[in-house]
């Protein structure tokens, strides 16, 4: 998730390290597949973001990366 390029953008890389603190933290429990995916959903989004998609594709991606989240929330 995490290059040693930073993206400068202050409140992408706060984002990182949440999602990288709550990996960690889910590790060795149930929570921890899912932890997995939102960081590769997030990292998509991102390299998604970084294409200049429509802006429906990227509506789409967001959405997707929501319910994951949802769906862990529901679970805790």
């Amino acid at each position: 998730m995490f290059s040693e390029n930073f993206s400068g953008d202050l409140g992408d890389d706060q984002l990182g390290f949440a999602v990288e603190s709550f990996t960690k933290a889910a590790a060795g429990t149930g929570l921890a597949a899912d932890a997995e995916e939102i960081s590769k959903k997030l990292t998509a989004l991102g390299e998604l973001a970084a294409t200049h998609p429509p802006m429906d594709k990227l509506r789409a991606a967001v959405q997707d990366l929501e319910s994951t989240v949802q769906a862990v929330k529901s679970k805790l």
